[in-house]
């Protein structure tokens, strides 16, 4: 394989480097680590500002529930792929949205 890749593609591959890290590793929005999955800070941010966003259109009427639904939940699905139910609460709060039945 490294003869054809180099010979007829003209690529070298890079010796395999495995790193031990303590911080995880950033990846799709997440900070992947041992033993949990963490939203990287520009993931909560833009998580905050969209269910801001979508709360107002929602409330001006611009918005039907079912388009608001469509909208909060792929956006939730991601966060809550990683350990975020803390994160979540204080959206919630902070929105004072008073039932997140439809969230989880």
């Amino acid at each position: 394989i490294q003869n054809f890749l180099r010979e007829k593609l003209l690529l070298d591959l890079k010796e395999i480097c495995h790193n031990k890290t303590s911080v995880g590793v950033p990846f799709l929005g997440y900070r992947i680590m041992n033993d949990r999955l963490r939203l990287l800070p520009n993931s909560k941010r833009r998580y905050a500002r969209k269910m801001k966003e979508y709360k107002s259109m929602y409330e001006s009427g611009l918005w039907s529930e079912p388009v608001y639904m469509s909208h909060v939940m792929p956006a939730t699905s991601f966060i809550q792929k990683a350990d975020s139910a803390g994160f979540l609460r204080k959206i919630n709060y902070e929105l004072r949205i008073t039932s997140t039945k439809n969230y989880q």
